[in-house]
């Protein structure tokens, strides 16, 4: 199931990385915590680059 979460999100957003659920884990508050993590990514900027680390591609995967 993991994996077909993984291709669909891969598929809506390329540059979004992979989200690994716990088992047994409240995914509503796993999503949302993932996104509070992504927005403080955006904020992270390369110093050479004027973009951020999360569109850059740095980020493969989001594991809580």
């Amino acid at each position: 199931m993991d994996e077909m979460n993984a291709e669909m999100q891969t598929k809506e957003a390329p540059n979004a990385p992979t989200v690994a659920h716990a088992p047994g884990g409240d995914t509503e508050a796993t999503e949302q915590l993932t996104a509070d993590i992504v927005k403080a990514l955006k904020s992270v900027y390369d110093p050479e680059i004027p973009a951020d680390i999360y569109e850059l591609g740095l980020i493969y995967r989001v594991e809580i």
